[in-house]
């Protein structure tokens, strides 16, 4: 390391507080890294990945994106979604939507998603994915499809959570024409493969009611989804539950079998740490409740215990 510093390649760099080196400039790492063998750099970058992994603590945020980027040019594709969906979550949490679905994106590419650039492009393959559900699934009713439902394989499992982990936050951030394109794309690729998790059919639901106004068509998805869950562990309850009580039980069944969804689903998330999840389920139940005309005193009460 000596001889490289006193040549100019490396120069002492802290990060993180801790002493270490650094290229000198990005043109002498590009150099460094292209005579290097393909399966030598793999090597290489999981060791990065790994040491940093064993190393962070407090400052694991700010290293996400890097991480990322050592195991993807690890082959570790898990691994690398993994880290960008976590850095999408967190850049969410504090209120930076736009930058989550763009680090979201991201973690589609990881996965193995194309991705549309623009929105021609996204407005075409929307409607692409409207056209192939429809042809597939050949009228028959959304639960009919359940019969045929197998566990999906890995590649596929890590697609479409990379998918469905971020479609809520370009819900949230008003990137519809992105939402639109993740909900048809998530509910295609399971309907192709036969195989996927029970809030694919959620987030489709939502789409089917509002492209095409057919609200009892997209409560049919969300219908599905709650029978799937329901036949799998109740995993996906967090999300199919407020799914189905947020965008289709207003209209469909008593208020308050809402909130008692939403409260189920409030528990499940807590209990499986999705913060996320557990978040829509207390705000959904809280909202109903006050619409539902419970005295206000206890409606603000429910609030404010979730708040702490």
């Amino acid at each position: 390391l000596s001889a490289q510093v006193a040549h100019g390649f490396l120069a002492p760099q802290s990060t993180g507080g801790r002493p270490g080196f650094g290229f000198t400039h990005g043109i002498v790492r590009e150099v460094a890294h292209s005579q290097l063998p393909r399966l030598q750099s793999r090597r290489l970058h999981g060791m990065a990945a790994a040491w940093i992994e064993s190393h962070t603590g407090d400052d694991r945020a700010s290293r996400l994106l890097e991480l990322a980027h050592h195991w993807t040019e690890a082959g570790e594709d898990a691994r690398a979604v993994a880290c960008l969906l976590e850095e999408s979550l967190r850049l969410f949490s504090q209120g930076f939507a736009v930058q989550a679905v763009q680090v979201g994106l991201r973690a589609m590419r990881a996965a193995g998603v194309e991705v549309p650039d623009g929105s021609d492009a996204l407005g075409a393959a929307i409607g692409a994915n409207m056209a192939a559900i429809e042809a597939l699934t050949e009228g028959r009713h959304p639960t009919e499809l359940l019969e045929t439902l197998g566990p999906p394989s890995a590649e596929l499992a890590l697609r479409l959570h990379a998918i469905l982990s971020t479609a809520p936050f370009a819900f949230q951030s008003n990137q519809f024409e992105v939402f639109a394109w993740a909900s048809t794309a998530a509910m295609r690729l399971v309907i192709e493969n036969g195989a996927g998790p029970p809030h694919a059919f959620s987030m489709y639901s939502i789409i089917k009611s509002a492209l095409t106004g057919d609200r009892a068509g997209g409560a049919a998805w969300s219908r599905a989804a709650l029978d799937l869950d329901a036949a799998t562990g109740g995993g996906a309850l967090p999300a199919v539950g407020f799914i189905d009580t947020w965008f289709h039980g207003h209209w469909r069944a008593p208020l308050h079998d809402s909130v008692a969804v939403n409260e189920a689903g409030a528990r499940r998330a807590l209990s499986d740490g999705d913060v996320q999840y557990a978040s829509y389920n207390i705000a959904g139940g809280v909202n109903l409740a006050a619409a539902l005309g419970r005295r206000l005193d206890r409606v603000i009460a429910k609030g404010a215990e979730a708040l702490q």
